[in-house]
């Protein structure tokens, strides 16, 4: 016998009235969850990374990264399938691989969690302060409560969030790149223009 297949669930592991309520998600929320969770942060760097390194490249590190972070998180499903009891990464950590392994779980998903929430939260406050022309703080307050709104109503709400924004994203992006070659094409057929204008 496994030592997956040893561990018991302990009584009341999961209370009728406990915190955590599963949530039924569709195949299309679940996806756009986990593009974003994929993407993280970075989804706010993608129109100007694309525009910088061009599109292509952008969408091969995309893939082969996803790809990556894809099989990570297959291996942690796999893992909390097996395991009876409904635990988080700090409890599966303490599991499989001891106190320590908790410990270092925990203050791995916290320095990522407020470096998300920190780049997230300056980043969308200086874009929405220069395109609505107020100072950036306010910019990210005006990020940060609704999007706190939308993580406590649940996961539901925060997959089709997900999807907006990754749609969005991907506009933009195109957006970009569409704006950028219109700019070569006229700096290749129009000689009057100045080099440094191109």
């Amino acid at each position: 016998m496994s030592s997956i297949e040893k561990i018991d669930q302990p009584k009341n592991a999961y209370p009728e009235g406990g915190a955590l309520k599963p949530e039924p998600l569709s195949f299309w929320d679940g996806v756009a969850i986990k593009l974003g969770a994929s993407i993280g942060s970075g989804i706010l760097a993608l129109p100007f990374g694309s525009r910088l390194g061009g599109f292509p490249a952008l969408v091969f590190w995309v893939i082969l990264t996803g790809t990556f972070v894809a099989i990570t998180m297959l291996y942690i499903a796999e893992t909390s399938m097996r395991t009876r009891t409904p635990l988080q990464l700090s409890g599966l950590a303490k599991t499989y691989v001891g106190t320590l392994g908790s410990w270092l779980m925990f203050a791995a998903v916290m320095i990522n969690a407020l470096g998300a929430l920190t780049a997230y939260t300056i980043g969308s406050g200086d874009i929405l302060g220069e395109a609505l022309g107020i100072p950036d703080f306010v910019g990210s307050l005006v990020f940060f409560v609704p999007a706190v709104g939308v993580v406590w109503m649940g996961l539901r709400v925060t997959g089709v969030s997900e999807k907006l924004i990754t749609f969005g994203m991907i506009l933009g992006g195109l957006n970009d790149q569409a704006q950028h070659v219109t700019h070569q094409v006229r700096c290749c057929h129009e000689p009057l223009l100045s080099p440094s204008f191109c």
